[in-house]
């Protein structure tokens, strides 16, 4: 997938037994079966002070006006609440590269049952 400006984009997915290591040190998160998905960029890269802010929500690199700095702090939500972790390894003129890794869950969920006709009466027979 090319980037604005120029670039390219890879989105990769796997399943894991075991995942990520540093995942066992997280709190509320466990070792154990997960999926990873990781994207990773061969843009501009970040700095170490940019990057220890990514999550932090109100935080942006962007021109005032042009940002709200909620993207990434919304997605690393998202991922906690889910029991999983997200990852970050940027490197200044290589690119950057996410790791997220969720808990694998193997029941599969019960097919929607046929909807119910709706108990409400019709206002259009008024």
């Amino acid at each position: 997938m090319p980037c604005p400006g120029g670039g390219l984009i890879t989105v990769e997915t796997a399943s894991a037994e075991t995942c990520l290591d540093a995942l066992s040190n997280r709190p509320g998160s466990a070792p154990g079966p997960c999926v990873v998905l990781k994207v990773t960029d061969n843009g501009s890269g970040m700095t170490d002070e940019v990057q220890s802010r990514i999550f932090e929500a109100f935080f942006t690199t962007k021109d005032v006006g042009k940002g709200t700095g909620l993207g990434l702090a919304t997605v690393a939500g998202i991922v906690r609440q889910s029991g999983g972790h997200i990852e970050v390894d940027s490197h200044v003129g290589r690119g950057t590269t996410f790791r997220i890794c969720f808990p694998r869950v193997d029941a599969v969920p019960p097919s929607p049952s046929t909807p119910a006709s709706d108990p409400r009466p019709d206002d259009r027979r008024r």
